[in-house]
């Protein structure tokens, strides 16, 4: 039984991720500079690319709560959940 060695190829995209260029090894793992939708820029192991445990540089998982805490401001009567849909309101609208 051979092992499948899998090579980063440039352009190759992962969710909201591109490769831009191999880099250094992390403890003998292949890595990655990646660029993000959003623009972000940072490097990550391959093989994290490739069974799909990182999808976007922090930009997705942002978004996610925005949304899960938008669409519970009727539900819930905390006001951790307003604050955060006004700082996000806020924050989008500077950049």
């Amino acid at each position: 039984m051979t092992i499948k060695k899998y090579f980063p190829t440039i352009g190759e995209k992962f969710d909201r991720l591109t490769v831009m260029k191999e880099v250094e090894p992390i403890k003998r793992n292949t890595a990655v500079l990646v660029e993000c939708e959003c623009g972000n820029k940072f490097v990550v192991r391959y093989y994290c690319l490739r069974n799909g445990n990182t999808k976007s540089c922090g930009c997705l998982r942002d978004e996610k709560n925005v949304e899960r805490n938008v669409a519970s401001i009727g539900k819930k009567k905390k006001g951790y959940v307003k604050k955060s849909v006004e700082w996000w309101n806020h924050w989008s609208k500077e950049s």
